[in-house]
Formats: C-alpha cells, sequence, structure tokens
C-alpha cells in the first residue's frame, strides 16, 4: 500500500510539473529577447522546454534553450554554435533535438539540455559545406530524418540510429519545408524555383528590390515524396511535382490533412491546396489562393482549421509592414493582422495547442501569444 501512494504521489507531482508546464499565461502575449537571430522553433512533447534555432555570424549563433512554467517562458542556457543552428526538430518519443548547421545535422541529448549544464552534442552528420541544410524532420517512428539542402536542390536521407545519409532525393532549387502528410505516407516540400530540365517557363521576377540584372526565373514547386521509397530509394521517392507559383517557400497543413497551405514569397500571397490531389492530379490542385503582406514566410494553421497566420517578412525591403496576416480559411480571404517584431520566420503552437510562439528573426526575439487572445486588428478593407 505505501508503495501504491508513492507512486500515486509521484504521478501527482509530475501531473502538476506538466501542468504548471502549460499554466495560462498572466498576459495576453509578451516577449523574450534572445543572443542572436531565432530562424526556427521547436518544443518537446510535454511543453515545457522550448528551442530555438539561432543563425548569424558571432556570438549569438546557436541554440537557445528556454523554459516554460507558471504561465511565463525564461531563456536558461544558450549553445553557441560557430554556424549557427537553423532547423530544429525533437523526436517523438522526446530524447533527441537534431538541428541543422548548413554543412550537415547535429544531434542533442534533450535531457542535458534541459536538466544539466553539460555537452549535450551525442553525434553529427555531415554533408558537406556547399549543401546548404536548412530544414529537417523526422519519421513518425524516429528513425529517419529529412534534411532539406537549400544550395544542391536535395533532400538527405538520414539513418538517425547509424547516423549515415542513405541517399538524396532531388528537389527544385531551394528546398526548405518538410511536411509530413496526416498519414505519414507523403513528404511536402517546396522549392522555390523549377530545375532548366523540367522546361517550365520563366514567369517569376527577381525578389530583390533593385535587381543587378532583370532575369526571370520559373515558378517554384511542391515537391511529394513517397516515404517509403526513400527509406530505400531515395534517388526515385519523388512522386510529383505541383506549381506553386513564385518562390514557394513554406507548407503547413489542416488538422484534417485535408487542405495543404504553402507561402508564396514573391507573390505575397498563400496558396491553398486539395492535399490528396497534389500526389495524382497536379494541374487541379490548388482551390484557392489569399493575398497577404510583403514576402510571407511562416504559415501556420489555428482554431481547428478555421484560422491560418501568415508571417509577412519583408525581407528583401520592397514596401509593406511586418506583421501577421490572419486568414479566414471558410472565406478564403484575409480578414485581420497581429502586430509582430521584424521579420517574422517561424510560429509553433505549443503541444496543447493554446500557446503560439513567434520567432522574429530581425529582432532577435520570440513573441508569446495566448492563442485563445490574439490580439488580431480587423482589416476595414479585405486584401
Amino acid at each position: 500500500m505505501k508503495i501504491l501512494a508513492i507512486l500515486a504521489m509521484t504521478g501527482a507531482i509530475a501531473g502538476a510539473q506538466s501542468s504548471d508546464c502549460n499554466a495560462p499565461m498572466p498576459s495576453a502575449q509578451t516577449t523574450v529577447s534572445l543572443p542572436g537571430r531565432p530562424f526556427k522553433l521547436a518544443a518537446t512533447p510535454d511543453g515545457c522546454w522550448l528551442f530555438a534555432g539561432m543563425l548569424g555570424g558571432g556570438e549569438g549563433a546557436g541554440l537557445a534553450v528556454l523554459q516554460r512554467r507558471g504561465g511565463h517562458l525564461e531563456l536558461t542556457r544558450t549553445l553557441p554554435m560557430t554556424r549557427g543552428v537553423g532547423g530544429l526538430v525533437v523526436t517523438h518519443d522526446g530524447k533527441t533535438l537534431a538541428g541543422t548547421t548548413g554543412s550537415g545535422v547535429v544531434l542533442m541529448d534533450v535531457a542535458k539540455l534541459t536538466r544539466t549544464k553539460d555537452d549535450p552534442v551525442i553525434g553529427r552528420v555531415e554533408d558537406n559545406e556547399q549543401a546548404g541544410t536548412i530544414y529537417v524532420n523526422v519519421t513518425p517512428d524516429d528513425k529517419i530524418l529529412f534534411v532539406a539542402n537549400e544550395s544542391n536542390a536535395s533532400i538527405s536521407v538520414i539513418d538517425l540510429a547509424g547516423r549515415k545519409i542513405l541517399g538524396k532525393i532531388p528537389t527544385g532549387a531551394a528546398p526548405i519545408a518538410l511536411t509530413f502528410s496526416k498519414d505519414g505516407r507523403f513528404l511536402y516540400t517546396t522549392a522555390q524555383s523549377a530545375l532548366p530540365d523540367w522546361g517550365w517557363p520563366a514567369v517569376c521576377d527577381p525578389e530583390a528590390a533593385n535587381p543587378v540584372r532583370l532575369v526571370k526565373h520559373p515558378e517554384g514547386a511542391v515537391v511529394v515524396v513517397d516515404v517509403a521509397k526513400a527509406r530505400t530509394d531515395p534517388e526515385h521517392a519523388v512522386t510529383q511535382r505541383v506549381k506553386s507559383g513564385c518562390n514557394p517557400v513554406r507548407l503547413a497543413l489542416a488538422p484534417a490533412g485535408d487542405r495543404a497551405y504553402v507561402t508564396t514569397r514573391k507573390d505575397n500571397a498563400i496558396r491553398v491546396f486539395n492535399a490528396a490531389a497534389l500526389t495524382g492530379d497536379p494541374d487541379h490542385t490548388m482551390i484557392g489562393k489569399v493575398e497577404v503582406g510583403t514576402a510571407p514566410v511562416p504559415v501556420i494553421v489555428i482554431d481547428g482549421g478555421k484560422r491560418v497566420l501568415v508571417g509577412n517578412s519583408n525581407r528583401f525591403g520592397t514596401g509593406g509592414g511586418q506583421t501577421l496576416t490572419v486568414v479566414d480559411t471558410e472565406k478564403m480571404k484575409a480578414t485581420g493582422s497581429i502586430a509582430c517584431g521584424e521579420f517574422p520566420r517561424d510560429m509553433v503552437l505549443s503541444p496543447d495547442g493554446k500557446t503560439l510562439f513567434l520567432a522574429n528573426f530581425g529582432s532577435s526575439s520570440v513573441q508569446v501569444m495566448d492563442a485563445a487572445k490574439l490580439p488580431v486588428e480587423a482589416m476595414p478593407h479585405p486584401l
């Protein structure tokens, strides 16, 4: 009986700690400053810890470790890394954090990151200096990492346990997003521009405000990958390429898995696709397009799929504010905006869906918002 009582008490304490991690915020929003520029955020499965990969030279490059408790977010530790850390993913078992370094992937022990001051690095998988590793995701069974190589038009397939590259999946230019279909059978990535051998016409203008040469390039694509085939034959794992406007960069799925929302940076818009049709009917899969702000980058689906938030980066200085646009998915139109820091670059929800975290790259900060009390300003004249 005493053992049972002790176990029950232990469970109660653990439950209280978990509840404290996800306690309601005392205010609708707050901001936490970081020593570097956050590119990507990732939370532990219990919601108690948030990691921020920070890019840029100098002391600010590396990883920030932030703890959640009592409704607050606090920076507890930073790990300097020469080339910085870009993309991040926590394995589903909560044990390993994988981060991209530009030339490969660094693997870190989550327990050491959060409970000690010890060196958390448990391994690395190196590619080459020109790979441009930028985004990373992991299969539901935590066995395979997919790493987007922005500089060499490919996705590396990595055996996580063996820490080796199994092969590479060919994509279009500058792949970024890595989003699994709801059933895990497919991986969707974005390529900012088609490759020359695809034969797609050059219809997109350069993104820079004052380009040296006004040379058009082809529109980009959502590239669909067969996950099972990627484990054994990465070179032939692509099943479809779907035209997706000028410079598509990020992709988010609706909770039901039926819609895919893609930010097209040069178009200042998001495109909405029938996710099921992405695998078989590329010419008839787009179901809508919504104009947002300037140079949108991050996108996230909230409220059970009723609303989408889009971060307008204005990263090329071509005009327009740096805000979040709120999109009503039923009406398929922008209905409001949320003030944010400079260059909003990533958004994640806490595992319980109640707290929104926004990485403001230009402001070196994480903006924390109560998802039920978002400070939305209505648009008098919808975009």
